[in-house]
C-alpha cells in the first residue's frame, strides 16, 4: 500500500469527467469524482478498506445501496411510488423501455408528486425528497439516452447522407505526462500543466468470437455482458490488466508535497505517464470538402501542364474548351473525418450547445486528430397519431394497432446539429485545451494524489462522503477539494450553482 499510495501514474480519466475536473460542469458531483479517483483500481479499493476498518465504517456496494436507498424510500412514500422506482431501475438498466421524453417526464412528475404528498404527510423528510427525485432523474434519463442513442444515430445518418461508423466501436487511451511551469517561458499560474506521450491509443473490446458473451463498455469502464438467455450482468472492466502497474519502488518515491517532471521521450527507460484519458466515442463519419491547401503557384502550374498538352493533342483542346471553371478546382475535393456525438435532451436543444459537451466533443477530436464534430441534440416527443388533418394525442383512442388506412403512426423526433470546431473563432477551443483545460486536469491528478498518499486528508474525505451525507458533511468535501485546487472557488461548479459560495 506504501508504494501505490506515493505513486504518481496511471490515473485513469473519462472523457466524459474532463470538463467536471476542469471545475466547468455545474451538474456533475465533482467530490464523488474526486472520491472515485483516490481510491481508483484494485489497489485503490483495498486501501478503502483499510481506511473503512481504520475509521470504523462498514463498506457497502454503492449502487447496490443508491437502489436500495431509492426502493426504501420509495416505500415509505407509497406502494404506487415503489412501483414507478421499480420502472425506473428497469428503464436504467435496459429492460423497459420509454418511447419519449413525454413518458420520461411522466414518471418523473408521478414519483414527485407522490413524494412531495409523503412529504406533507410526514412520511419523508425534504432531503429524503430531493435524494429520490435527483437518483430517479439521473436513472430514468441516462437508460432513456442509451437506449435511442442508435436510433438517433440512424435518424442522423438520413439526414447528413453518409454512413457514421465507429459506434462506440472502440475505447481511445490518451496517456499525459506532467510539466512543470516554467513562469518565464511558459506564464502558467498553476505552476504545473500536462503534454500528450504521443497520440491515443485505439483499442477495441474483447468480444467472444463463438457468440456466447458479448461485451460492451462505454468511456467511464463499466462493461455489460449479455447471454443467450438474454440476462444482463454489470461489472467493472480493469482497462490497467497490470495490477502492479503504476507502482514505483520506495526509493523513487518524490517529496511529499511535490512531484517530479516524468521523463521525456528521449529518455531510455520506460516512461510512466503521468494520467490518461479514455472515452468511446459515438460515431464517426465523412465529409466531403474543398481543400483550399493546394496554393496559387500549385495550380497555374497545372493550367501550364494542361495547356501544354492542349496544344499537342486537338482533341483535348476541343475537350478543355468545353469545360467549366468548375473543374479547375476538381482535384481538390477530397474526404475529411467528422467526430459525431449524441447528446439527448429532456426539454429542449441548447444553441450553442453546454460548453461542458463541446469539451468532450472537442477531446474526441484531439484524440482522433480531426479538426471538427458534429453535436447533435436528439428530443424526442411522444408519438402522435394522424388522421387526416386531426392530431389525436391519445394513443389509445386513436387506435393504435388497429389497421386503418386512414391512420398514420409518426414519432416526433427533432434533431438539432451543431457544428464544433477545434479552431472555432468564439469558443477557441484549441488554446484553451492547452492553455485552460490541461493546467487544471493536472492540478486536479496533483490533489489526488497529495490526498491519497495523506492518511489525515483520505480520513477527512472518507467521512465526508459517509452514509449519513449532511449539507456540512457536503461542504467538508469541498473544503478538501478547495484547499487542494484553489482555482476551483470561482469555477461553474454545482456548489457555486446552488449559491453557497
Amino acid at each position: 500500500m506504501y508504494e501505490f499510495k506515493n505513486s504518481p501514474h496511471h490515473l485513469r480519466i473519462s472523457a466524459s469527467s474532463v470538463s467536471a475536473l476542469c471545475g466547468l460542469h455545474p451538474y456533475q458531483d465533482l467530490p464523488s469524482l474526486f472520491f472515485d479517483l483516490v481510491y481508483q483500481s484494485h489497489h485503490g479499493q483495498r486501501l478503502l478498506r483499510i481506511d473503512a476498518h481504520a475509521l470504523g465504517l462498514t463498506l457497502v456496494d454503492a449502487k447496490d445501496h443508491e437502489r436500495e436507498t431509492m426502493l426504501k424510500l420509495a416505500s415509505t412514500a407509497s406502494n404506487e411510488t415503489r412501483e414507478l422506482v421499480m420502472h425506473v431501475l428497469e428503464v436504467s438498466d435496459g429492460t423497459r423501455k420509454l418511447d419519449s421524453i413525454d413518458d420520461v417526464k411522466s414518471i418523473r412528475d408521478s414519483i414527485e408528486s407522490r413524494a412531495v404528498k409523503a412529504q406533507c404527510d410526514g412520511r419523508l423528510s425534504a432531503d429524503q425528497v430531493k435524494t429520490l427525485l435527483e437518483s430517479t432523474r439521473g436513472h430514468v434519463t441516462t437508460g432513456f439516452g442509451t437506449h435511442h442513442e442508435d436510433d438517433s444515430l440512424d435518424l442522423y445518418e438520413m439526414r447528413i447522407g453518409s454512413r457514421v461508423r465507429e459506434r462506440n466501436e472502440a475505447l481511445m487511451e490518451w496517456r499525459f505526462r506532467r510539466v512543470v511551469c516554467d513562469d518565464e517561458v511558459d506564464d502558467g499560474e498553476l505552476g504545473v500543466t500536462a503534454e500528450p506521450m504521443g497520440e491515443a491509443i485505439r483499442r477495441l473490446w474483447k468480444r467472444r468470437l463463438d457468440g456466447e458473451i458479448l461485451t460492451h463498455a462505454n468511456d467511464d469502464g463499466k462493461v455489460a455482458m449479455m447471454d443467450h438467455g438474454g440476462t444482463k450482468h454489470v461489472g467493472t472492466i480493469e482497462i490497467d490488466r497490470d495490477q502492479n502497474s503504476g507502482i514505483v519502488g520506495a526509493n523513487e518515491v518524490q517529496a511529499k508535497d511535490s512531484f517530479s517532471t516524468i521523463p521525456r521521450a528521449s529518455d531510455k527507460e520506460e516512461q510512466k505517464p503521468f494520467f490518461k484519458i479514455v472515452g468511446a466515442v459515438d460515431g464517426m463519419r465523412d465529409e466531403l470538402y474543398i481543400d483550399s491547401s493546394k496554393s496559387t503557384a500549385d495550380k497555374s502550374q497545372d493550367r501550364a501542364h494542361a495547356a501544354l498538352a492542349s496544344s499537342s493533342n486537338p482533341s483535348n483542346d476541343d475537350i478543355s474548351n468545353g469545360s467549366s471553371s468548375f473543374d479547375d478546382d476538381e482535384d481538390n475535393w477530397t474526404l475529411r473525418p467528422i467526430i459525431v456525438e449524441c447528446k439527448h435532451r429532456m426539454k429542449e436543444a441548447k444553441v450553442p450547445p453546454p460548453l461542458y459537451d463541446q469539451i468532450q466533443t472537442c477531446l474526441y477530436c484531439h484524440m482522433y486528430n480531426v479538426e471538427d464534430a458534429d453535436l447533435v441534440q436528439v428530443l424526442r416527443r411522444k408519438r402522435r397519431c394522424e388522421k387526416g388533418n386531426q392530431k389525436i394525442e391519445n394513443e389509445k383512442e386513436a387506435g393504435v394497432g388497429k389497421k386503418s388506412k386512414t391512420q398514420k403512426i409518426t414519432e416526433d423526433v427533432n434533431i438539432t446539429v451543431t457544428r464544433v470546431s477545434l479552431n472555432d473563432p468564439i469558443y477557441n477551443h484549441n488554446h484553451h485545451w492547452k492553455a485552460t483545460l490541461l493546467p487544471r486536469l493536472a492540478s486536479f491528478v496533483d490533489a489526488v494524489y497529495n490526498v491519497r498518499r495523506n492518511d489525515e486528508k483520505r480520513y477527512r474525505l472518507l467521512m465526508a462522503r459517509s452514509e449519513d451525507v449532511t449539507d456540512a458533511s457536503n461542504e467538508e468535501a469541498w473544503r478538501l477539494l478547495w484547499e487542494e485546487c484553489p482555482w476551483l472557488r470561482n469555477c461553474d461548479t454545482a456548489f457555486a450553482k446552488r449559491g453557497q459560495i
